[in-house]
């Protein structure tokens, strides 16, 4: 007597008994494979769900999951009976799309008239058809599901690249780990020394030796261990600017370097005030002085609420700072040096790391400075992201 072949995955998709529940079940784990998220069934225990079964969204749209599991295979115009009540569902929710997941066995050509269907409603439509599921229970990221809802179990073959994949998949995640505590080590090194670099900096220009005193200068209160040091920018005046626009730009002539700009300038990278002659103008130079003084003020006072804020409130700040800094354009030259050397350690004091080198001062850069003088600091936000995660 031979032994009873199991059931394939196509023929219990085909003959589907779990009922409803079960139904809706399956096609939420079906859509989290298909890369849906945000994944919220409506009522799958049964009751009134205004139309749509699922709600989900992929790629920045939001859908309506609508499921149909009925019992052996129906004809199209049966599907197209139940596609049309979901569609009213779907246009009601006001979504983008809808995904038809259903143990039907689709042609190409019935899924384009779901589609048509689909976009006289001016709806996206996704038909996720037997075959389609078939291949991703069969895959082993869908073993569970496929056990779950359908109770096929394993083959043995099955388990082996199972197990396979899966201990591939945790040696990437290792090596991967391994490489980013590698790289963070190095970058908390670096952090340790330019603290201390900038404090050693700092103190040179600060206390400027008198005729009669020796070059070296002696610092060891300032040196002393990160957990101590107070943080850079946690209390910002103007004589740290002066002093951060010599050491940023030890090429600049004498007369200009560490002096705030005493003529007026015009830019053409970003829009503040516009000239008769188009170009931006930033503020005259006697507002300067006040107006570097409201900014250092504001953030002196803000700084510490930001330190205890999430990561997003921390990067705008950083980011508000940095346009209006510009804005200011407090220098006759070397503005955007001063500005993003600023930038860099705001983001180590408050973000605990950040990598200079990531910052591309080019026309990405200057387009998202544009859009945050303007009052729309997300773009610039994102490239402060970049520096400080990699």
């Amino acid at each position: 007597m031979g032994i009873a072949k199991k059931a394939s995955t196509a023929e219990t998709l085909r003959g589907w008994v779990g009922g409803n529940v079960n139904a809706e079940r399956l096609a939420g784990a079906i859509l989290a494979l298909e890369g849906y998220r945000q994944i919220d069934p409506q009522h799958p225990l049964g009751g009134p769900d205004g139309g749509k079964d699922i709600l989900c969204t992929k790629g920045g749209r939001s859908y309506v999951g609508a499921v149909y599991f009925p019992v052996g295979d129906k004809s199209l115009a049966a599907i197209k009976k139940k596609f049309n009540a979901d569609l009213k569902g779907a246009k009601a929710s006001k979504v983008d799309g809808i995904v038809f997941v259903t143990n039907q066995a689709l042609s190409q050509k019935q899924r384009g008239t779901l589609n048509a269907l689909a976009l006289g409603q001016s709806l996206l439509c996704e038909p996720i058809h037997r075959e389609r599921m078939r291949v991703l229970l069969d895959s082993s990221a869908g073993y569970g599901a496929r056990l779950q809802f359908l109770g096929i179990e394993m083959a043995p073959e099955e388990q082996f690249a199972y197990f396979t994949e899966n201990d591939s998949r945790v040696e990437r995640a290792l090596e991967k780990h391994t490489k980013e505590i590698t790289r963070l080590a190095r970058l908390i090194e670096r952090l340790g020394l330019g603290q201390r670099e900038i404090f050693h900096t700092m103190a040179l220009l600060a206390t400027p030796p008198a005729d009669d005193a020796p070059t070296a200068v002696s610092i060891p209160d300032l040196l002393r261990s990160d957990a101590e040091a107070d943080a850079v920018t946690s209390n910002m005046t103007l004589g740290f600017l002066l002093s951060m626009h010599r050491v940023s730009c030890p090429d600049l002539q004498a007369d200009i370097l560490g002096h705030l700009r005493t003529v007026q300038v015009e830019i053409r990278s970003f829009h503040t005030v516009v000239s008769s002659n188009g170009e931006a103008m930033p503020p005259a130079p006697s507002e300067v002085p006040d107006l570097l003084k409201t900014l250092l003020v504001r953030w002196n006072e803000r700084y510490e609420s930001l330190s205890v804020a999430d990561e997003k409130s921390r990067v705008r700040a950083i980011a508000q700072f940095h346009a209006e800094f510009l804005r200011i354009h407090p220098f006759a030259d070397g503005n955007g040096r001063v500005a993003r050397a600023v930038l860099v350690q705001q983001c180590i004091d408050l973000l605990g790391q950040a990598d200079a080198g990531l910052l591309d001062a080019g026309v990405i850069y200057q387009r998202a400075l544009r859009m945050a003088i303007e009052g729309k600091p997300d773009d610039l936000c994102t490239l402060i992201g970049q520096i400080v995660h990699g």
